[in-house]
């Protein structure tokens, strides 16, 4: 057989694959998440739904956060070839729990693809899937369509601005996963913020939860670290000499001084 009747065949047969996800998906999430299995509950199906191009979701623990992104992931992989969706989290192992449900939903799909990695996917119409840690040396020249952080608020600051570069030629959207952690940083500036972003917050009694978990939950850890973990409150931090509002206020310059005893600051 010849080099390029080969080259002639496997063209075909990646034509005729990248065109399948496709007619057999459609443009519907939800329909994407019932044909791999799944239920989104109304909350989550109202993320999958929405058109709007910044979300937050601002969600407990348990609440299914990061099943909404890689639902968005790989649909937005499997439906528009040729894009490249970027899968960030603090840790490469953070990022790579993402991905792995990526992976679950591209092989229930039955998606065949042209190549994967621990660390990312390519499909047969040209889409690919890429997790990295959220560390600037290992984010940067990317051309990204869809940007997706997990566990956001524990994402350093540095590293979250030097990705956003990576959305403007393409004009793409981001998605931001995560729990409170403090009233400071650009999660909770993006949160707190009067802008365009659409935010969605979901606590423990919004979610299917276990009650049972839940009260122990509770009974066992400190108060503040479970109405940040399940009631989506940005707590100070224990031992905090100066409360965020203080600190955020002061590096603005609209907050008035502190008195500590009559010492000012």
């Amino acid at each position: 057989m010849s080099l390029a009747l080969v080259k002639e065949i496997r063209r075909v047969r990646d034509t005729y694959q990248s065109a399948s996800p496709m007619a057999v998906i459609g443009d519907n999430p939800v329909e994407f998440a019932a044909s791999v299995g799944l239920t989104p509950d109304p909350y989550q199906a109202d993320m999958l739904t929405s058109q709007h191009p910044r979300k937050i979701l601002l969600w407990s623990r348990q609440s299914g956060k990061s099943t909404v992104g890689a639902l968005l992931a790989t649909h937005k992989a499997l439906v528009s070839a040729g894009t490249t969706t970027l899968v960030v989290a603090p840790s490469e192992d953070q990022a790579k729990e993402l991905f792995r449900k990526c992976r679950q939903f591209v092989a229930e799909a039955r998606i065949v693809n042209r190549s994967e990695t621990q660390t990312g996917l390519e499909l047969v119409n040209g889409s690919r899937i890429v997790v990295r840690a959220a560390i600037e040396r290992t984010t940067r020249g990317y051309a990204v369509d869809l940007l997706i952080v997990d566990e956001a608020a524990q994402v350093d600051d540095q590293a979250y601005f030097a990705l956003r570069p990576s959305l403007m030629r393409t004009r793409g959207d981001q998605i931001l996963l995560s729990t409170p952690r403090g009233r400071r940083g650009f999660f909770s500036d993006l949160w707190h913020g009067d802008n365009e972003w659409e935010k969605s917050r979901i606590t423990a009694d919004d979610a299917s939860v276990d009650r049972d978990l839940l009260d122990r939950e509770r009974e066992e850890l400190h108060p503040q670290w479970f109405l940040q973990e399940y009631y989506c409150q940005f707590m100070n931090r224990e031992n905090q000499v100066f409360t965020d509002e203080i600190v955020h206020g002061a590096m603005r310059g609209s907050h008035a001084p502190a008195d500590l005893g009559g010492i000012w600051l």
